[in-house]
């Protein structure tokens, strides 16, 4: 009897031991890096969003945008009217239970259209709760779907708890302004007293105050 209990509990900490390491795998990233289908890396766990579809290249054709979680990593597709990709950008995450939780579509200038990507960086509380967010700003240039660019923007969300487990959430604003009446709007951010300004310099380049 002994040497079935202990050969239970010696089995039951290598899978505790495999689960673990599989799960921080996926979490990282490194789930599905070993499995190929040619030349395409093939992943082990995927979800997407349903299809959201607007006119991007102002040709009346529906373009679509689909979220998905991959391997522990977070995607943001284009997709043209026939469901294929146009072009695929990566969104970093910090921690667990990140998520692209919104999208602003609004004209830059009246030849540069602009998403704005509300994207959640997760949270963390090994130590004490720690949670973010931060833009990323794609453009979309001349109505023309080859000149997509991403552009990794500013922090501009966070949460943590403080002394005694006191809750705090930071205040934040993002708008959109023609500061140099140039035509063509800046994006300011206001996060925990501070203020950003996000000049557009064409071509998917952007310059800060």
């Amino acid at each position: 009897m002994k040497l079935i209990i202990g050969a239970l509990i010696f089995c039951s900490f290598i899978a505790h031991a495999q689960d673990e390491r599989y799960f921080r795998k996926m979490l990282t990233g490194e789930v599905g890096k070993k499995i190929k289908d040619g030349n395409e890396l093939v992943p082990k766990l995927k979800v997407e969003s349903r299809l959201y579809q607007m006119d991007l290249g102002g040709d009346a054709a529906l373009e679509g945008m689909v979220y998905e979680k991959k391997d522990g990593q977070d995607w943001f597709h284009i997709v043209n009217a026939q469901g294929q990709d146009i072009r695929a950008f990566k969104l970093d995450a910090m921690a667990a239970d990140s998520q692209l939780y919104k999208i602003n579509f609004r004209n830059l200038s009246n030849r540069t259209k602009l998403l704005i990507l509300n994207f959640y960086e997760g949270k963390n509380a090994y130590l004490g709760f720690d949670g973010r967010a931060r833009l990323y700003f794609i453009t979309i240039d001349d109505k023309d779907l080859s000149k997509i660019s991403f552009f990794k923007g500013p922090t501009f969300f966070q949460e943590f708890a403080g002394y005694r487990d006191h809750y705090h959430q930071r205040f934040y604003e993002t708008e959109l302004i023609d500061f140099n009446n140039d035509g063509i709007n800046e994006v300011r951010v206001r996060h925990n007293g501070n203020i950003w300004v996000y000049f557009y310099k064409d071509f998917g380049k952007w310059a800060t105050l």
